[in-house]
């Protein structure tokens, strides 16, 4: 119980110009997926995935890092040297051929050298699952993929984090059901059968 908050309707107000735009060869995307912000000291660090057209979409998708230190009103994209595109390495680019998006997190209880953790499914046959972790936040190193059984490594955002109150990892992702056999229309079964789900 607390005496002392008093709640208040704020007024949004939206911005005359985007604050971050797609400028750089390699952010020629397909489409945009899987998000993710982390504060790291007095900046913001956003984590945003490329998914690349064709015939470029075979390499995989790109994990990119743009950082504010204004609170998200304006950002830089550094160059971080670690991954080659087209032949140079300065670029953005974080991690690549990763499958749509990951997300990623600060876990607090990890080493210091393992502060900052991302999750994406990779490319390959099969599809896996696979955790990376970092000390800066920056440069990643793949850990490999997770254990225990997860019934699809899919191309939707999985999304794990730590629960400090619990003390535990605790990961949200896609499953899908099985399609019937017997419909001819999308709609009827998409419509009475849950087709895709929510995992815990």
């Amino acid at each position: 119980k607390n005496t002392t908050m008093v709640r208040q309707i704020g007024r949004p107000v939206k911005d005359d110009k985007p604050v971050i735009t797609l400028d750089r060869p390699w952010e020629y995307a397909l489409y945009l997926c899987g998000h993710s912000v982390i504060e790291v000291g007095n900046q913001l660090f956003l984590y945003y995935t490329i998914v690349l057209p064709f015939p470029r979409v075979s390499h995989g998708a790109l994990l990119l890092l743009a950082i504010s230190s204004d609170e998200g009103r304006t950002w830089t994209k550094p160059e971080l040297n670690l991954v080659s595109y087209d032949g140079s390495t300065a670029n953005n680019i974080v991690i690549a051929g990763i499958v749509n998006g990951g997300n990623a997190f600060l876990d607090p209880d990890a080493p210091p050298d393992e502060r900052y953790k991302f999750v994406a499914t990779v490319v390959g046959k099969p599809l896996s699952l696979v955790l990376w972790s970092s000390a800066d936040g920056k440069r990643f190193v793949k850990r490999g993929a997770l254990a225990g059984t997860w019934p699809r490594a899919g191309d939707t955002q999985p999304t794990l984090f730590y629960d400090a109150k619990s003390a535990r990892y605790l990961m949200y992702g896609r499953i899908d059901g099985t399609l019937p056999g017997t419909s001819s229309r999308m709609y009827d079964f998409v419509g009475r059968h849950a087709v895709r789900k929510v995992g815990f």
